[in-house]
């Protein structure tokens, strides 16, 4: 099953979908921290000659009532302009060659999946997906990269952002 949803600077297509949840849905508890906390599968399509790079913010925008912003899930810098998708299970061990996994909020090298706390409701986790127009952009991959910094910092080198959503409940 596979759903997409599209955000776009421009009028080129660029979409992201999944094969391991449905955009809008629940995401399965396989993806999240009371599964075996599986990445999900990504796969997106772009039709822009420019795209140079790719970058994936992963955030818990409910989080922010919790811990001050947006939990980072998931961040993956420097994925090559030729790569269209992300395998399912694909952190730490089968990523696009040359990209680089960035310390998320739980301060590691990997994907976190949704683990809302007891009690605090539905939580919503959004998946970005940034072509960008450069391969040579500098990361701070010591910290987690929030989409507010991103897109402020890179603003000129991103071309087009596609995304999907998710959401997540603990009771």
């Amino acid at each position: 099953m596979s759903s997409a949803a599209q955000s776009s600077s421009s009028s080129l297509s660029f979409t992201l979908t999944s094969n391991s949840f449905v955009s809008g849905d629940k995401i399965p508890i396989k993806y999240s921290c009371f599964g075996p906390q599986t990445s999900p599968h990504l796969k997106w399509e772009v039709s822009s000659p420019d795209i140079k790079s790719f970058v994936l913010i992963m955030e818990d925008y409910d989080a922010i009532a919790l811990v001050g912003h947006p939990y980072v899930h998931w961040d993956i810098f420097n994925i090559p302009a030729y790569t269209r998708e992300i395998a399912e299970g694909a952190t730490l061990r089968a990523m696009p060659a040359g990209s680089v996994e960035g310390v998320n909020d739980d301060g590691t090298r990997q994907y976190a999946g949704p683990c809302p706390p007891e009690g605090t409701g539905t939580h919503h986790y959004f998946f970005a997906l940034y072509a960008l127009n450069k391969s040579d952009l500098v990361f701070n991959t010591n910290s987690p990269m929030r989409r507010s910094a991103f897109e402020t910092q890179y603003a000129a080198s991103i071309i087009q952002k596609a995304e999907i959503s998710g959401s997540y409940f603990y009771r």
